[in-house]
């Protein structure tokens, strides 16, 4: 495995210090916080947070946890997760926020319900980024900007106020007090860098923080303000179909092999899912589900263009194998798509370490796959890609021989064997390479 290099976002922090960001002035001279103040203690350790629950409590979210990562972060992605950190209706809360299209953050959350709750929130949808109460979650009490830089580390300070009945907010980013404009509902007193709110009479305040994201270029991560020049954590994309996504496991978000792969490697690596199912390399075929059939052509590309991954694993190829497409796929057209994908995933990132992987073994024809055509067209091309690029390959074909009991449905794995191709990517990752005698041990651990 060629060498990476762990990211260095002080150069970007230096940078976004002169943008403006969330319509913030720079002539505005902020309140100063104290230095590198933490948001928490136990905000940025995982194991305090909860999945949360929906109508009362009466079932549970589903989604990824959070995690906890070496470099002192925590990230939230397909996650909707829930704190409880106590009162902060008057608090000065300090932290760096790295973020990607849609999320929402829910302050003073009376609970960790889905559906039964009193909050106020902050919620970027698209270029907007505003304020909100859960009694109107989409109608904006104030209008924080539409300059937000996705993908980057920002450093936030929001002050809470609460006197009586009025809460007072301001905000500043990266030390510059915000231009705060008025909302599209309510009768908040817009003032500079923040608003007043008086609180409807039935209104209450809690003591939970809820963070939520759920599309694959929805990520969320904090980042203590003590720790904000230190090296990134290793971002590793998990690029494929619905194999990659999880379908087939007892539970579509936790045992997914990529997130399996985060439990194996704890902080260390910080992988994300970027799978989508019934998606091929190929971009030439009809739309699915209502999108564009062509992995590269759906939000997971997009998260990734935002996060410009170190480390990506491609395993994409089964569906491009369906015996019913009109053209079929041919070694030169695959060759010509999955081409394309590693190509723009460089310019994504030029030192993008990038592992192919070759498509599972196919026990059924189910969805129309075809193991014959996997092993004549897709397997080869893959193997001929990376041995043309000087990449590494993991052929997974081979190693998910004699497994058919992990298949139940003959395509996609079970939760178990999800796990076995968890432990072969993590043992790459770490180590660089698969060893002959590691093979054989997964093999004999997980053969029929």
């Amino acid at each position: 495995m060629k060498k990476v290099f762990k990211k260095i976002t002080a150069a970007i922090l230096l940078l976004t210090l002169s943008l403006t960001l969330f319509g913030c002035s720079q002539n505005q001279n902020a309140p100063a916080p104290p230095p590198d103040e933490p948001l928490y203690d136990g905000f940025y350790d995982q194991a305090n947070w909860e999945i949360m629950t929906n109508n009362n409590g009466s079932s549970t979210d589903a989604g990824e946890s959070a995690v906890s990562l070496s470099d002192g972060s925590i990230k939230f992605f397909r996650a909707n997760q829930a704190y409880r950190m106590g009162d902060h209706s008057s608090e000065h809360l300090s932290f760096m926020l790295k973020a990607t299209h849609n999320f929402d953050i829910w302050f003073m959350s009376t609970t960790k319900d889905n559906n039964v709750n009193q909050s106020v929130r902050l919620t970027k949808t698209d270029d907007r980024i505003f304020f909100a109460l859960s009694t109107a979650p989409y109608q904006s009490i104030a209008e924080i900007g539409s300059t937000f830089v996705d993908g980057e580390y920002n450093q936030m300070d929001i002050f809470f106020k609460k006197m009586d009945n009025t809460l007072s907010v301001d905000m500043n980013v990266n030390k510059q007090k915000c231009e705060v404009t008025k909302g599209t509902i309510g009768s908040a007193n817009i003032r500079s860098g923040g608003f007043d709110l008086e609180l409807p009479s039935d209104f209450s305040l809690g003591e939970y923080v809820v963070v939520k994201v759920w599309y694959a270029d929805d990520y969320v991560q904090f980042k203590p303000i003590a720790k904000k020049n230190d090296l990134d954590t290793l971002i590793v994309a998990a690029i494929g179909d619905s194999i990659t996504e999880g379908a087939g496991a007892t539970d579509f978000y936790a045992d997914s092999y990529p997130n399996q792969m985060q439990t194996l490697l704890g902080g260390e690596y910080n992988v994300i899912n970027f799978g989508m199912s019934g998606r091929t390399a190929r971009v030439d075929l009809p739309s699915y589900d209502s999108n564009p059939i062509g992995w590269v052509k759906n939000r997971q590309f997009a998260g990734i263009a935002k996060l410009k991954p170190d480390i990506a694993f491609i395993k994409l190829g089964s569906n491009d194998s369906k015996t019913t497409y009109s053209p079929l796929t041919t070694k030169e057209n695959f060759k010509a798509a999955l081409s394309d994908i590693i190509n723009k995933l460089y310019q994504v990132n030029p030192d993008m370490e990038i592992i192919v992987c070759t498509s599972a073994y196919a026990y059924s024809s189910a969805y129309d796959i075809s193991n014959a055509n996997i092993e004549s067209i897709i397997n080869p091309v893959q193997r001929e890609l990376a041995n043309e690029n000087g990449l590494a390959l993991i052929d997974l074909h081979e190693i998910t021989k004699g497994k058919s009991k992990m298949f139940p449905d003959g395509i996609h794995p079970n939760t178990r064997g999800y796990a076995m191709i968890a432990e072969v990517l993590s043992k790459y990752l770490t180590e660089g390479q698969l060893t002959n005698s590691f093979l054989n041990s997964i093999d004999q651990k997980y053969n029929d």
